[in-house]
């Protein structure tokens, strides 16, 4: 079927998202197909005969960044250490660990929370939902696994397959619970209250996404939409607040436990 003309709307909704969207006519059937597109300084077009995808590719190249021979996305390009946007990766290949990428997913988070709340961009927070949820999680899950680890270290656990098989895995709530055999342990006066109030917000990022999959895709393997299990608002702000407090107090067991596993091995080392 041929396409005669293709015409791009500029919408503006009251909605959450402004976007624009190219809309494919077809005049025997009068049916239009939607396509989503990255808005652009023109504000409506007209492509005729027979030229829409030719069109519409140089139409895009004058306003986005385009591919090009030679792109390479990890090149370092010139090297200029007082780039706030250039990183040196030396330390990837040596002393890394759960807690270091913990602390650099959660901080990401903050990152764009706080760039929301600058209110420079004309984008409603709503699309950052998403991604904002996935790295707390992620961090969240990282910060946990790393107590589980020294945990090892102490002997406060046992290193057995299901602990490593866990430690394989995404599940939030499984890691809860070696955490917290951990915590007792060594703290066994923590309050139930503390110990409460991190479970509970633990199981909520559980429920919500139990593989750490629902806040990356559209549609789980199970072909769930990833809203299923979350409220119709959601105050990225407070969310910041709480997860902070949370990984605060795994941040702070994680560093009370390298102190035992640093005394423990010198002991270990000097023979007693």
């Amino acid at each position: 079927m041929q396409i005669t003309s293709i015409t791009a709307l500029v919408i503006n909704p009251p909605n959450p998202v402004n976007y624009r969207k190219f809309c494919r006519v077809r005049p025997d059937s009068g049916r239009r197909t939607h396509h989503r597109a990255r808005k652009f300084s023109r504000r409506t077009f007209v492509f005729r005969e027979n030229k829409s995808a030719l069109a519409c590719t140089e139409f895009m190249k004058l306003d986005s960044q385009w591919p090009k021979k030679g792109d390479h996305p990890f090149d370092g390009g010139t090297f200029d250490p007082y780039s706030p946007t250039w990183v040196n990766l030396d330390w990837l290949n040596g002393w890394i660990n759960d807690s270091l990428l913990a602390d650099a997913f959660k901080e990401a988070g903050d990152k764009i929370i706080k760039e929301l709340e600058r209110k420079d961009d004309h984008r409603h927070p709503d699309m950052f939902f998403m991604p904002i949820a996935y790295l707390y999680r992620h961090s969240l899950e990282l910060q946990m696994k790393q107590v589980i680890r020294l945990g090892i270290s102490v002997d406060a656990i046992e290193n057995s397959p299901k602990v490593k098989d866990i430690l394989r895995r995404h599940e939030l709530y499984r890691l809860w619970n070696y955490v917290k055999k951990v915590i007792l342990k060594f703290w066994p006066e923590t309050t139930p209250e503390e110990l409460a109030a991190t479970e509970t917000v633990v199981r909520i990022f559980h429920e919500v996404d139990r593989a750490g999959q629902r806040f990356r895709y559209t549609r789980t393997v199970s072909g769930t939409k990833p809203a299923v299990n979350l409220p119709k608002f959601v105050d990225l702000k407070r969310m910041q607040k709480i997860v902070a407090g949370v990984f605060n107090f795994f941040e702070a067991c994680e560093s009370a436990l390298q102190e035992v596993s640093s005394t423990l091995n010198d002991m270990r080392s000097s023979g007693y």
